[in-house]
């Protein structure tokens, strides 16, 4: 099951398993953006999921159930920062794109990836 819940100006969904307990959770708070995209963004500083209930589509879920809210609530852009390599696979087949990255040994290492809801 998942939960909806907005404190604060943070928006964000719980996954909760029979029992009620959290297994995963997702967070988004709004960021004005400028040119050359005009609009507001949430940024998703937080999602996660346990280890032993991961790969069951549970992040895939939270994740899409954080883009419906941004539509309903005329949000153009999710934007999100990762430090580690599953994340940043994780949220590519997640359709995000790269927005910025830095190079590291010759390969790009992303920091930042946006989607369009």
């Amino acid at each position: 099951m998942i939960v909806d819940e907005n404190k604060d100006g943070i928006f964000g969904f719980t996954a909760v398993d029979n029992d009620e307990n959290i297994i995963g959770f997702v967070t988004a708070c709004l960021r004005e953006i400028g040119e050359p995209i005009e609009g507001a963004q949430w940024l998703v500083p937080y999602l996660f999921v346990d280890k032993e209930h991961r790969r069951k589509g549970i992040g895939s879920a939270l994740l899409n159930e954080i883009c419906v809210k941004a539509r309903e609530k005329n949000i153009i852009q999710l934007g999100s920062f990762w430090l580690d390599e599953d994340a940043v696979n994780f949220m590519y087949s997640n359709n995000f794109s790269l927005c910025t990255g830095y190079i590291y040994a010759g390969n790009v290492k992303p920091i930042s990836a946006a989607i369009r809801v």
